[in-house]
């Protein structure tokens, strides 16, 4: 028996490639229609007009600039808490916060990644989200069902 289908909006700025191995398995093995948005104003014009039954966030849309709320995705996760996009999309909408902050790189020292973490934690705490889930970058086919899975059952 096929399920229904799951509509989920990926907020991802990177290139699309890196990600769509993972996609593709997602909509074959959960029968999901994944829309990608490129930046926040695309994720606010679908989240007007179109239902997610997920939302999957990355965190840090621009990593070259500084960690603040205004330049993170985390504008839209807060917009989206408060209402904005209901009737079509529901505050309790699940979301999955991706980010590769918790695999810095070799440009990184190790101390600022516990301080970029931090923030995160504490950006999205503020925002009364208690059990976050995370997606951490690089990740598997595997992985991503997984969450997706666990936010469809769970909700936020």
């Amino acid at each position: 028996m096929e399920r229904n289908k799951c509509s989920i909006l990926y907020v991802e700025d990177e290139n699309w490639q890196v990600v769509g191995t993972s996609v593709t398995v997602l909509k074959r093995r959960i029968n999901a229609e994944v829309t990608n948005a490129t930046d926040i104003s695309k994720a606010r014009n679908f989240l007007e007009t179109i239902h997610f039954d997920v939302v999957i966030i990355d965190i840090m849309m621009d990593p070259n600039s500084p960690l603040t709320f205004e330049k993170s995705a985390l504008v839209i996760v807060q917009e989206l808490l408060d209402g904005k996009f209901e009737p079509t999309n529901p505050k309790h909408t699940p979301i999955l916060f991706a980010t590769a902050v918790w695999d810095m790189n070799a440009t990184k020292t190790e101390a600022y990644g516990r301080r970029i973490q931090k923030a995160i934690r504490d950006m999205v705490r503020e925002m009364g989200i208690e059990d976050p889930i995370y997606l951490l970058k690089p990740f598997t086919a595997d992985e991503l069902v997984t969450k997706v899975e666990e936010a469809l059952r769970h909700g936020r």
